[in-house]
């Protein structure tokens, strides 16, 4: 039998302990809501500042919320110039991060998808903060398309990724390099690599799918209800 996602791991197991968890800000209300169709997020007229409706691109203060209420329509918002540096991001449609793009947040924010966030050859995600009060929380699906090497994809947080959505490393490396994770499903299909590095220990489920490469290196805290899940291959 083999095993759907092959398995590098370099890691330790220790003893949970008494404290308690971080507590993680959550998205804001919404500062700048999406008001267009398939659009560039760089475009002005795409977006309109909630109480006084001008039309601006967000800034670094702005909770983004990317959700036109109706869940029989969707869209695409492609970050394909320059980059993109926001206090936080609710995504309900389809976000695009544009080869050689980046999107960041601040510290404290969050990005919640419960869409589909795509990124693409060597595009970025990643947090300003220095705590472990950032997340990334994935209730719909993060789509890779990306290369290897310097063309691969990469989530850099100081804080967690969580969420029941699934993460389909579709081709090429994803790099991830968080504080922890929670209820996370990477799906990596063959020929494609997620190399994963935890920076504070590990507690909960981590279930990993797909005939790809998943390289691991953190810490699984025991005497917590840790699950690591791998579905067995044709």
């Amino acid at each position: 039998m083999l095993v759907a996602a092959s398995v590098v791991i370099s890691s330790s197991v220790v003893a949970a302990s008494a404290s308690s968890p971080p507590v993680f800000a959550g998205v804001g209300d919404c500062t700048i809501s999406w008001v267009g169709g398939d659009g560039a997020w760089s475009d002005a007229g795409n977006w309109a500042e909630d109480g006084t409706g001008a039309n601006r691109v967000p800034t670094s203060t702005d909770d983004v919320c990317i959700d036109d209420g109706d869940v029989g329509t969707s869209f695409v918002v492609t970050i394909s110039a320059g980059s993109v540096t926001v206090a936080s991001i609710l995504n309900e449609e389809t976000v695009e991060v544009g080869e050689g793009r980046s999107v960041s947040i601040g510290q404290g924010g969050s990005i919640a998808n419960a869409g589909t966030w795509r990124m693409l050859t060597n595009s970025t995600v990643r947090g300003n903060g220095s705590l472990p009060d950032e997340r990334f929380v994935n209730t719909g699906t993060i789509e890779v398309v990306a290369g290897t090497g310097a063309d691969a994809a990469a989530l850099t947080l100081s804080g967690v990724v969580e969420g029941p959505g699934t993460t389909q490393v579709a081709t090429g490396e994803f790099d991830i390099d968080v504080g922890t994770t929670s209820g996370w499903v990477p799906d990596v299909a063959t020929g494609a690599r997620l190399d994963a590095t935890f920076t504070e220990p590990i507690v909960g489920t981590f279930d990993m799918t797909g005939d790809g490469l998943v390289a691991w290196s953190g810490t699984v805290t025991a005497g917590g209800p840790v699950d690591l899940a791998f579905e067995p291959g044709e």
